[in-house]
């Protein structure tokens, strides 16, 4: 998980993550044509195994890239930004009535 009080830094890490699809991608190919040499082997007691672990693996680098490619570092900082401020501004009223009762 990251953690950034930082837009640019958010930024960078996007730009990470979408630039991993360049190794994530052919593993997914790989993990297919595993289960293609398997098939054509006829070796049925590794194929459910492999075939699982390819769809999984594929399905999850899937809606992580998806989920990172939707996303908008701005609109995530402005919005978290503005609860962090509510947030210390209503402690701050919260400390100034204890202080004044």
């Amino acid at each position: 998980m990251f953690f950034s009080t930082n837009i640019q830094a958010i930024k960078h890490a996007r730009c990470r993550q979408l630039c991993s699809g360049f190794t994530r991608v052919p593993n997914m190919f790989l993990l297919c044509w595993i289960c293609h040499e398997l098939y054509l082997r006829e070796a049925w007691v590794y194929l459910p195994l492999a075939a699982a672990l390819a769809a999984g693996y594929s399905w999850g680098n899937y809606r992580l890239l998806k989920w990172t490619y939707e996303f908008f570092p701005e609109k995530f900082y402005d919005t978290h930004q503005q609860m962090w401020l509510q947030e210390l501004q209503q402690q701050q009223k919260k400390q100034t009535q204890q202080m004044s009762s």
